[in-house]
């Protein structure tokens, strides 16, 4: 049962990954915005890029957390590997299709290695405030009024925070490593 919940949560963010990709070459005008955006993201100095993907990672791992606390949190809960899938999968077309092999390489180096930890992290969390926030939804239509043990959500939201900040680390390292190999601009 856990473990279908976890496929559930992985095929949304595949799902994700391909409307980004789909929206990125399926609109000209949207695909305009999107380069301007990923341009200014990718050709940030390291530490900054560092701050805002961490930002970033930290925003949805908040909105998990919060969401699992509540007794309708699981939809939304269930869109956050969308959204994480979707911003990958965006950021993915735009370098292969701007810059080809050399966009490969700087996504299969420089963003794939953290953000694989990161994906997982955020799946991880996402798992245990899924089960949390149905747990909570059922306890609203029955007498059975057991609580959510809120040390132990804390806890998991610290583990997924922690390798969210060590999968920023990872890229920022590979970054400062690779930079000069896949310098795209």
């Amino acid at each position: 049962k856990q473990n279908g919940v976890l496929i559930m949560l992985f095929t949304v963010f595949v799902c994700g990954l391909i409307t980004g990709i789909s929206l990125y070459f399926g609109a000209d005008r949207e695909r305009e915005l999107i380069s301007l955006f990923t341009v200014r993201l990718i050709s940030k100095d390291p530490l900054p890029y560092f701050a805002s993907e961490l930002l970033l990672n930290f925003i949805i791992l908040a909105i998990i957390m919060i969401s699992g606390v509540g007794a309708a949190g699981f939809p939304f809960i269930a869109a956050m590997p969308f959204v994480k899938g979707l911003l990958n999968g965006i950021l993915s077309a735009f370098l292969i299709g701007s810059f080809s092999t050399k966009g490969f390489g700087y996504y299969a180096l420089m963003i794939v290695p953290g953000g694989a930890l990161c994906v997982s992290a955020m799946l991880f969390l996402c798992e245990y405030c899924f089960s949390v926030s149905v747990k909570v939804f059922k306890c609203t239509f029955t007498e059975n009024r057991e609580g959510v043990n809120g040390a132990r959500l804390l806890a998991v939201y610290g583990i997924a925070l922690a390798a969210a900040i060590l999968s920023c680390a990872v890229s920022l390292l590979f970054r400062l490593i690779f930079g000069g190999i896949f310098k795209l601009f």
